[in-house]
């Protein structure tokens, strides 16, 4: 922005009426206003920026509010954006929230049984942070009669196993091997590994690869 602190007259020479000295009074001050407004405002984004990398270094998570307070202007990308998952005919589809209230591997006899391998590999969620957006009509459950909370689903036309409320209601139990996105987090952790099978080992690095 460029303001004319001294008004001239039509052939292009300075004015020095009264008149025209309160002219150039008042452009001066504007002038000045501007200046300050913006030295205010890069002061303001000197500190947000600060703030920020503040908490960056300290690894503070900041919620939605605490984000928006100090860039309204930006949208953030936040880590729990929903993960889509589904069977392997996709008639049955989810979608699923984190954080998650357990990633984990499950090493048990009735786990193997229900998985056909060494062992599952679950995700548990509040039943809040699931939904079905496909299929629910297609989905058949089985729940262990001899077990306290031991429970499958699968749909019916691929007999895949999907997603299933636990009999008290308190969570939804993912196979994480149905899940069409990828999730931030890892497993933290292998269940029931006394009851492993003799044969599976946690580093098989040893083993040839192939695609």
């Amino acid at each position: 922005m460029v303001i004319s602190l001294f008004p001239a007259r039509d052939n292009g020479s300075p004015a020095s009426s009264p008149a025209s000295i309160r002219c150039c009074t008042a452009n001066m001050r504007l002038c000045f206003e501007h200046a300050r407004i913006v030295a205010a405002r890069k002061a303001v984004n000197a500190s947000l920026a600060q703030q920020w990398l503040a908490c960056q270094a300290a690894r503070i998570k900041l919620d939605s509010d605490s984000i928006h307070l100090l860039f309204p202007h930006q949208e953030v990308a936040m880590s729990d954006q929903a993960l889509q998952g589904s069977c392997l005919c996709k008639a049955v589809r989810y979608e699923v929230k984190p954080p998650f209230m357990r990633f984990g591997h499950c090493y048990c006899s009735r786990c193997r049984k229900a998985t056909g391998g060494v062992r599952s590999t679950n995700i548990a969620v509040a039943p809040d942070q699931f939904r079905w957006t496909q299929g629910e009509d297609l989905i058949s459950r089985f729940d262990l009669p001899e077990a306290k909370s031991f429970a499958r689903q699968i749909c019916k036309r691929c007999n895949c196993p999907v997603p299933h409320r636990s009999r008290d209601g308190q969570r939804f139990i993912v196979p994480a091997g149905t899940l069409d996105d990828e999730p931030t987090t890892k497993p933290a952790g292998h269940g029931h590994w006394s009851s492993r099978v003799s044969w599976v080992s946690v580093d098989e690095s040893h083993l040839p690869t192939s695609d």
